[in-house]
């Protein structure tokens, strides 16, 4: 209902506000994304209303990171590369979406309307012209301009994760209802909804060959999909709290998922089991990311 929607926004705001207090909001890494050769960027979006970019070459090494110009709004929630047109985008809590060129020192080059799209994700489509976001649908909005061109109704309550699909034929999004939408990006149709999880879907992703799509939830499960049959196919569990993201290997084999319960695990999808448990955090866990050559694996929670 409408009404347990907003009170659920409202927990999620008490929470923020709460960590505003005592100072730690500032420090949340909300977000965690990677870019592809030539720029081989990490970017990760903070409490503190800033996107951080490093460079990845020595990622043993951080220095200090770049800070993308031009105004932030609230905490960054969402940020995402454009690997094939070199752009950086970046979704505030206030519904604000910025594009930035990274081939022009990070200069801002697009922005899109708060009142015409509201969103808390956003991914690239794979050619790079549009902008996946969303909250109560899911609309696509021109990268050059930030004009909304498309929208799916999603019959659903709010968004909370969404991703295409590597070829860019499908569009993912999981919704606070525990229902997981797929939608055929050329037929502009939704294929299915899988209520597969009792609460809400914190992330989800897809392999990259397209044959499943993995999808993770306040249920403390791991739900596998087949995509070519378009049903469940196997559930993991393993976490002792909410599941809030989760990371594809570039190989396919593995995959991580980060969870409130301050873990991370690996997990091998051949045997579909972890294979290891880290305890590098000592609070809330929130973003997860493999960077491109897989050798690195980087987290994001309340402390940073």
């Amino acid at each position: 209902s409408t009404q347990s929607t907003w009170g659920y926004l409202f927990q999620c705001l008490a929470k923020m506000l709460k960590l505003l207090k005592t100072n730690k909001f500032n420090d949340t890494c909300f977000a965690i994304a990677f870019s592809h050769a030539p720029d081989e960027l990490l970017c990760a979006g903070f409490g503190d209303e800033t996107a951080k970019l490093w460079n990845t070459t020595q990622l043993d090494k951080l220095e200090s990171p770049i800070l993308v110009k031009g105004e932030q709004n609230l905490a960054a929630v969402s940020v995402a590369f454009s690997n094939f047109t070199r752009k950086l985008a970046v979704c505030n809590m206030d519904n604000s979406i910025k594009v930035y060129d990274i081939q022009n020192s990070y200069s801002l080059y697009s922005m899109v309307d708060p009142t015409a799209v509201r969103s808390w994700k956003i991914d690239f489509n794979p050619a790079g012209t549009q902008i996946l976001c969303g909250t109560t649908s899911l609309a696509l909005v021109n990268v050059d301009d930030g004009k909304k061109v498309d929208e799916f109704a999603i019959n659903s309550r709010f968004i909370l994760c969404l991703k295409y699909s590597p070829s860019g034929k499908l569009i993912a999004c999981g919704n606070i209802d525990g229902g997981v939408c797929l939608y055929e990006t050329e037929k502009n149709t939704r294929v299915c909804k899988l209520e597969d999880h009792g609460l809400s879907v914190r992330d989800l992703v897809f392999s990259t060959d397209e044959t499943f799509m993995l999808s993770v939830s306040d249920d403390m499960h791991i739900n596998a999909t087949n995509l070519h049959e378009m049903k469940r196919d196997i559930t993991l569990s393993g976490h002792t709290d909410l599941i809030t993201g989760i990371a594809m290997h570039p190989t396919n084999n593995l995959f991580a998922t980060c969870s409130a319960d301050k873990t991370i695990k690996l997990w091998d999808w051949k045997v579909k089991k972890a294979i290891q448990t880290m305890t590098t955090h000592d609070d809330f866990i929130l973003s997860i990311a493999f960077s491109p050559d897989g050798k690195y694996l980087v987290t994001g929670g309340e402390s940073g």
